[in-house]
C-alpha cells in the first residue's frame, strides 16, 4: 500500500491559510526593527541567492542542509489602496536530499508529519507575525505558484513524494509609511510545533518566544523589507 507524506511545511501552509483574509486595522508604529536585530538571527537575504537549512523529518530526526530556499524577482510599487504600497517576490525552493529507502521506509512507518520549512513577515520593532491580522495595517498573502515532486520507494512497495521545487507567489501591501517589516524563512528542529510556536504563528506572542526560534536560532535567516533587493 504506497503512503505519501505531505512535505509542504505545517507552519507554511499555517501562513498560507492564516493570511488569506484582508486586514484593514491601521495604527501608527513605532519606527525600528530593534526587537528583531536583538535576536540575533542571521541577516542579510538578497534576492536570486539560495539559502540552506537543516530539517526535520519524521522518523530521521534533524537533517544538515536538507531544504534550500531563495526570494526571486522581488519589486515594490504602489498599491490599489490609496496610501499603500505593494511589495511582491517569488519564494521558490525545495528539499535537497534523496531518502535511501531504508529512510523512506522510516518516514512512512512515522507519525503525521508536522514540521519542516518556515516562512514569516514579522514587526521588526515587536517581534509579532504580521500574516494574521495586526494593528500596522500590513497584509500578507501566500499563493502557491508552481510544485514538482520526485516519488521515492521504500523496500515494502511503499513511497514518498518529495517537494523538489516549490514555488509561491508572495504579496505584501502595507502603509506607505510603515517601515518596519522584517521577512524570514528557515528550517525546523522538531517534526512537532508547541504552544508556543502555535501562539506565534497566530500574532499572540513575540517570535523569541517561540521554539523555532529558541532551538533552532542560527537556521534560519531574515531581511528587513525594504533593504530587499
Amino acid at each position: 500500500m504506497k503512503k505519501r507524506l505531505q512535505k509542504l511545511c505545517a507552519l507554511l501552509m499555517a501562513v498560507s491559510v492564516l493570511c488569506a483574509g484582508v486586514f484593514s486595522m491601521e495604527a501608527n508604529a513605532a519606527s525600528g526593527v530593534s526587537y528583531m536585530r536583538s535576536a540575533d538571527v542571521l541577516w542579510g537575504i538578497r534576492a536570486g541567492q539560495s539559502y540552506t537549512f537543516d530539517c526535520a523529518y519524521n522518523g530521521l530526526g534533524v537533517k544538515e542542509n536538507a531544504v534550500s530556499w531563495k526570494i526571486s524577482n522581488p519589486h515594490d510599487t504602489k498599491a490599489v489602496k490609496k496610501g499603500y504600497r505593494k511589495m511582491v517576490f517569488d519564494l521558490e525552493g525545495g528539499y535537497v536530499f534523496a531518502p535511501t529507502p531504508e529512510e523512506v521506509d522510516a518516514i512512512t512507518t512515522a507519525e503525521p508529519y508536522d514540521g519542516g520549512f518556515w516562512f514569516f513577515v514579522v514587526d521588526g520593532y515587536t517581534g509579532k507575525n504580521l500574516c494574521v491580522d495586526n494593528p500596522y495595517g500590513v497584509t500578507v498573502t501566500v499563493i502557491q505558484k508552481d510544485e514538482k515532486k520526485t516519488s521515492y520507494a521504500g523496500t515494502h512497495e511503499n513511497s514518498i513524494d518529495v517537494p523538489e521545487q516549490k514555488s509561491y507567489r508572495i504579496r505584501i501591501v502595507y502603509p506607505k509609511d510603515y517601515k518596519n517589516a522584517c521577512i524570514g524563512f528557515g528550517g525546523t528542529h522538531s517534526t512537532k510545533l508547541t504552544a508556543n510556536d502555535r501562539k506565534f504563528i497566530r500574532g499572540k506572542v513575540s517570535f523569541k518566544k517561540a521554539d523555532i526560534y529558541k532551538k533552532n536560532k542560527n537556521n534560519s535567516r531574515w531581511v528587513r523589507a525594504i533593504n530587499l533587493h
